[in-house]
């Protein structure tokens, strides 16, 4: 039987304590992870956590290569990160216009008002770069979910849309992005739009396709200005939804 193994990683009020709060707080960082935990236990998904100081760039990474390294052919993989996100001028890909990241905690950042060099984002916050080349390492007969609720979230994983589909390297991913490349994501004082959208869709639906559909029908009635990256290969269609 084919396990499933989930990693819930997320940053809300620790953003107090670091870059001299130059990213807003979240106060329903912990309602959304036991939200999302609900639904994915009734999956029986095996579920990890790295919330608050514990989500910096190196434990989340060491945390996707634990689950890659546990899985094998037939299992599932799922990661979900709430927070910010970012854009940088700098790249490392000369086909970029800049490499976009997830804003993750290091303790060095409680004593830095900004963070604006190549050399320091490269330190302390996951880029896309290094995303996109742990899932690139992933066996594909691995199914790998991906959901990223943050800024900027829609380039995190490079190349992966091509001609309006899901790039063909990325044929065992299933990735629901809460806005596209250079567009920022929104929330409430009480919940991420994105979130509660996916959640609010995944009680209405069966399949992987209604679920995507759901939820960006749900995003646009909270807000209509914020567009979602939901890709994956038309296999996973009509699959049984993940959460």
């Amino acid at each position: 039987m084919a396990i499933k193994r989930a990693l819930l990683s997320g940053l809300g009020e620790s953003y107090n304590e670091i870059l001299g709060r130059n990213y807003r707080s979240f106060q329903f960082l912990e309602k959304n992870i036991a939200k999302l935990s609900w639904h994915l236990g009734k999956k029986r998904w095996r579920t990890t956590y790295l919330l608050e100081k514990e989500s910096t760039k190196d434990n989340i990474l060491d945390g996707i290569k634990k689950i890659i390294n546990a899985s094998s052919a037939g299992d599932r993989i799922l990661f979900y990160f709430s927070g910010h996100g970012d854009k940088s001028i700098y790249s490392q890909n000369e086909d970029d216009s800049g490499d976009e990241y997830l804003i993750t905690y290091h303790e060095d950042l409680r004593y830095r008002s900004t963070v604006n060099s190549r050399q320091l984002q490269t330190k302390y916050f996951l880029l896309d770069n290094d995303f996109t080349h742990v899932i690139d390492s992933i066996d594909d007969k691995i199914l790998v979910i991906i959901i990223l609720d943050c800024c900027k979230s829609g380039g995190m994983l490079d190349s992966i849309e091509q001609y309006g589909r899901i790039n063909s390297k990325f044929k065992n991913v299933i990735f629901f992005s809460s806005s596209i490349e250079e567009q920022d994501s929104y929330a409430t004082e009480d919940y991420s739009l994105f979130t509660m959208s996916l959640l609010n869709a995944s009680l209405e639906s069966d399949t992987i396709g209604e679920l995507a559909e759901k939820t960006k029908a749900y995003l646009k009635d909270e807000f209509v200005g914020q567009k979602s990256l939901i890709l994956y290969d038309k296999k996973y269609e009509s699959r049984s939804s993940f959460i």
